[in-house]
C-alpha cells in the first residue's frame, strides 16, 4: 500500500507540475511537503477550501480526485478523516500562531490564562450519571466560535462593507478583514472581495475571548441522530439547504461519534459578543449559533423555543457554533 501511495504521489506531483512551488505561500513553520500536500484543491494556498473538499470527500458528497486522495494519504496514512483536517489546520496556522488552538489536539477550547483579566471559570457541578448539569449564564474555560461564516443576498448588484466588533481576538479571517471587510455582493450570495479581487461564497472568521452561553434549555440527541436532528431545526430556524448542509458538514465530525450532545442555539449570548455593523443596512439578519457538548448519557432539559425567520430584501445569514469548554 505504502509503494502504491509513493508510486501515485510522484505520478500525481510529475502531472500537475513542481513548478508551482516557485510561488507558494508557506504558513509559518509549515515544510515544502506537508505545504504541498495539504494543497488538497491545487489552487496555489492551504486555507479552508480544503478543509471543506476533504469534508465533502469524507460524507460521500464530492469525492477527491485520486491525487488529492493521495496527497491527503500522504498526511495521514491511516485513512482520510478528522486527523486530516486538523492536519491541514495544523498547516494554515504553524506551530507558532498563538494563541490559536493546537491543531493538533481535538480540543477547541482555549486556556483563559493568556487574557488580561480572565473571567471566573466556574466548572459545573455533575450529575449522578457523571455529566456537568447545565447550569444557565456560568462562565466556564473560553469557548473557541468556530467558522462563524456570513453570506450576504442583496436584491440587487452592490457593494457593501461588514465590521465585526468581537469581544476576543480574532484568530484566523478568510478573505483577511484587516480593518473590516469591503466586497461587492450578489443576489445569488457570490463576494467579490475589493482588497484581492477574488470571488468568495461567505465571510469567515474564528476567534477567541470570554463569553458567557444560556444553557438553561435547549435539546439532548443521540449521536447517530445529529444529522436529522440538525437538518430539521437548521431549516425551520431558516436556513437554505446551501447553508445548513454546509454548517453540518463542518460540525457532524465532532458530533456524530458522541453517545450524545446537549445542542443549544445562542441569541444574545453570541451576538452581543460579536455584534456586527453592516453599510447598507440588511433588511433581515438570521445569525444561527450553536452550542453543544458531548455527553456520555442523557440528561433531562426543558426544550427550546426556537423561532422561524422570513427573509425580506437585502438579507445577511450568519452560522457558526462553539463546544462547551470542560
Amino acid at each position: 500500500m505504502k509503494r502504491q501511495l509513493c508510486l501515485l504521489l510522484t505520478l500525481c506531483l510529475l502531472l500537475s507540475g513542481i513548478a508551482r512551488a516557485s510561488h507558494l505561500v508557506f504558513a509559518d513553520g509549515a515544510t515544502d511537503d506537508a505545504w504541498l500536500f495539504g494543497d488538497i484543491n491545487e489552487d496555489g494556498v492551504v486555507d479552508i477550501d480544503d478543509i471543506l473538499a476533504v469534508r465533502q470527500h469524507m460524507f460521500g458528497l464530492e469525492p477527491l480526485s485520486p491525487c488529492a486522495q493521495a496527497a491527503a494519504l500522504y498526511l495521514t496514512p491511516e485513512g482520510i478523516d478528522v486527523d486530516t483536517l486538523l492536519a491541514i489546520r495544523g498547516i494554515m496556522f504553524g506551530p507558532s500562531a498563538e494563541p490559536t488552538p493546537d491543531p493538533t489536539s481535538t480540543s477547541i477550547c482555549v486556556e483563559p490564562t493568556p487574557w488580561p483579566t480572565a473571567p471566573d471559570c466556574r466548572l459545573p457541578t455533575s450529575t449522578p450519571s457523571g455529566n456537568p448539569e447545565p447550569t444557565p449564564t456560568a462562565t466556564y474555560n473560553w469557548p473557541v466560535p468556530l467558522k462563524p461564516v456570513i453570506y450576504l443576498y442583496p436584491t440587487e448588484v452592490m457593494d457593501v462593507t461588514v465590521q465585526l466588533d468581537y469581544n476576543g481576538v480574532l484568530d484566523f479571517t478568510y478573505p483577511d478583514y484587516a480593518s473590516g471587510w469591503s466586497v461587492t455582493a450578489y443576489p445569488d450570495g457570490t463576494l467579490i472581495n475589493h482588497a484581492d479581487g477574488l470571488e468568495y461564497s461567505y465571510l469567515f472568521w474564528e476567534g477567541h475571548g470570554p463569553a458567557t452561553y444560556d444553557w438553561s434549555a435547549g435539546f439532548v440527541v443521540r449521536g447517530a441522530d445529529t444529522v436529522s436532528f440538525l437538518q430539521e431545526k437548521l431549516a425551520y430556524m431558516g436556513l437554505t439547504p446551501r447553508e445548513y448542509n454546509e454548517f453540518i458538514v463542518f460540525w457532524l465530525p465532532r458530533m456524530q461519534n458522541n453517545a450524545y450532545n446537549f445542542i443549544t442555539f445562542q441569541g444574545d449570548a453570541y451576538t452581543t459578543t460579536a455584534p456586527l455593523t453592516v453599510h447598507p443596512q440588511p433588511d433581515s439578519v438570521l445569525r444561527v449559533f450553536m452550542a453543544f457538548e458531548p455527553l456520555t448519557a442523557p440528561i433531562t432539559v426543558p426544550p427550546q423555543v426556537l423561532s422561524t425567520f422570513e427573509r425580506k430584501g437585502f438579507t445577511l445569514v450568519e452560522w457558526g457554533g462553539t463546544e462547551k469548554c470542560p
